[in-house]
């Protein structure tokens, strides 16, 4: 496992503006050469996107080695870029909902998930794109489970 240390846009919280799995990581337009770097020498697949025009990836989106969910708010030609990348390799869902921070109200990876209470009427659509059992739970009544 390798670790990372860096700043994004100047700000530690890089889980913010980035995500990934195993193999992929999504990163936004305009980061920094020199972590565009690092990543290229620790992940196999780098693919530059935003949602809704935003670099806050790690907010927005969530994702485990079998599908994707993405936020309602995500631009076509957005979707359509991430489609062509990843191709028929991972599923891909937009989640309809109100609430667009899925990477906030997510905790997932290839075992299992938990979501926030926020969600529980897109719970099929998550188990069933991620393809993992999908709890809903919150942590201290807190609804952001992926951002704990």
């Amino acid at each position: 496992m390798v670790i990372i240390k860096s700043k994004i846009f100047g700000v530690d919280s890089i889980g913010v503006y980035l995500v990934a799995n195993n193999s992929w990581v999504f990163y936004p337009l305009g980061i920094d050469r020199n972590l565009l770097l690092k990543l290229k020498e620790n992940f196999d697949i780098l693919i530059p996107i935003n949602v809704n025009r935003s670099p806050l990836l790690g907010a927005y989106i969530a994702l485990n080695n079998k599908g994707i969910l993405l936020p309602r708010i995500i631009y076509d030609e957005e979707f359509n870029e991430l489609k062509r990348e990843v191709g028929d390799s991972m599923q891909i869902k937009v989640i309809n909902s109100l609430n667009n921070a899925l990477g906030n109200m997510i905790l997932c990876n290839d075992k299992g998930a938990v979501i926030s209470s926020l969600l529980k009427n897109h719970q099929k659509v998550i188990k069933d794109v991620l393809d993992v059992e999908v709890n809903v739970f919150e942590f201290g009544g807190n609804h952001l489970p992926g951002s704990n």
